[in-house]
């Protein structure tokens, strides 16, 4: 029994002596919670495990972590983050800093003269479905090249306007423009004359060089609605030209069948000056879609006319309601 427990005290005590001494070096009395002479107490490193070592606050705004990169042989406070802004949107790339980004940091917008270089590649070329990069500009020989997208296709493309249209477009008013259509000043009011509009109000005035309007044939003066049913009456035709041969008379467009009006056109009033047509029957007028050439008097066909004006003189009225229109034709000479 006794040699028992003196084994026992043997074996005990100095065995936690032994473990105390043998593997916990003194850490000092603690004070106030905090361990104090650690000195000697090794920290971990890559070859041994230790302590961890003393703290280090960084600065406000910052965090750090225990941490150890590669090559080191023992872990250090090391920050999380710095104050270095990020780069900015380049190349795609793996990265190399070893300190992570704050979640709300903000990259640099990118100057188009630090992208790659443009190519021909026209997947992100805007569209219809998409935004995308304008198209390659291609300069044309003459003229301007657009922007510009037709109906029915689905992207932009660069679209000629040829030199002639360009000279309209840079015009800065529409007396302008309509010279350049024209080749001369622009006077007057209304529009440009179509085959179709508009309608003009009044006589149209021939006008300009006389070179070129020489000899041009065509109605040289109308009456449209002549009251046939008033005798003795003058019915002033406005003529085109200030000089002008008359080829034609034509009478046409009767409201009824003429039986007894009479007529005939003069240069003056009241039936005075040399007759253009003496005073004759519009008989032939059975209908309003029959005609008549009145009857040239024997001068007209060697005369050139200068009369502004000629007079359609109803010699004998019809007796009742009645309405005819009459045309001058011939050739104007100025």
């Amino acid at each position: 029994m006794y040699r028992s427990r003196l084994l026992s005290k043997f074996l005990t005590r100095p065995s936690r002596w032994l473990i105390r001494s043998t593997f916990l070096p003194a850490l000092g009395t603690p004070a106030s919670g905090v361990l104090s002479g650690c000195t000697a107490y090794p920290v971990a490193t890559t070859s041994r495990t230790g302590a961890t070592p003393q703290a280090t606050a960084p600065a406000a705004g910052l965090l750090s972590v225990l941490a150890i990169g590669n090559g080191e042989t023992v872990r250090t406070d090391q920050a999380l983050f710095d104050t270095t802004n990020p780069a900015a949107i380049g190349s795609v790339g793996p990265g190399t800093a070893v300190v992570a980004a704050r979640r709300d940091h903000i990259h640099a917008n990118p100057a188009i003269d630090t992208l790659a270089a443009a190519t021909d590649i026209m997947t992100l070329d805007v569209s219809t479905i998409a935004h995308g990069l304008a198209p390659k500009a291609v300069a044309p020989a003459a003229g301007w090249n657009v922007y510009a997208i037709a109906n029915g296709e689905t992207a932009i493309t660069g679209k000629t306007i040829a030199a002639p249209a360009v000279t309209l477009f840079d015009d800065a008013s529409v007396a302008a423009m309509v010279d350049t259509l024209g080749g001369a000043s622009s006077v007057g009011t209304g529009g440009l004359a179509r085959a179709t509009a508009p309608t003009f109000t009044t006589s149209v005035a021939l006008g300009g060089a006389t070179d070129l309007l020489a000899m041009r044939y065509g109605v040289i003066g109308y009456k449209k609605l002549i009251d046939v049913n008033d005798d003795l009456s003058d019915n002033a035709i406005t003529m085109l030209s200030s000089r002008y041969i008359v080829d034609k008379i034509v009478v046409e467009n009767a409201s009824i069948s003429l039986t007894t009006a009479t007529a005939g056109v003069f240069p003056e009033a009241a039936g005075a000056g040399t007759a253009l047509a003496v005073d004759q029957a519009l008989s032939a007028l059975t209908a309003s879609t029959k005609y008549s050439a009145l009857t040239l008097a024997a001068g007209v066909g060697t005369d050139v006319n200068t009369a502004a004006t000629l007079y359609f003189r109803v010699g004998t009225a019809q007796g009742a309601a009645a309405t005819v229109s009459a045309w001058i034709v011939g050739w104007t000479v100025a």
